[in-house]
């Protein structure tokens, strides 16, 4: 067994590999992981950085729009004691068959 140790890598800290949430990789942060993984089992070369662009400045703008969509409702569920997923039902209320694949 092998550890990869992604957490110490800084190119994946930049935001071009993170979804607006800041919480989940984006697509390209996800094949900079497939590719720092493969690199470390020796199936691949190293891992490339992303488009080398200028680097994303983060406007107030865009800070307020980040606080507002997902910092505040979090917090504010955490106040009222709720999670969220209270009051959503699952895709299917009872058990279904399903299909064996070959």
């Amino acid at each position: 067994m092998q550890l990869v140790d992604v957490f110490h890598d800084i190119e994946i800290r930049r935001s071009e590999y993170w979804s607006a949430d800041r919480l989940h990789l984006n697509g390209t942060g996800h094949q900079r992981v497939a590719e720092i993984v493969l690199a470390a089992l020796g199936e691949g070369p190293a891992a490339m950085a992303a488009s080398a662009g200028p680097p994303a400045a983060r406007r107030l703008i865009a800070e307020a729009r980040y606080y507002r969509e997902h910092v505040l409702p979090w917090i504010h569920r955490r106040v009222r004691g709720r999670s969220s997923g209270d009051d959503r039902t699952g895709k299917y209320l009872d058990w279904i068959p399903v299909p064996a694949v070959d």
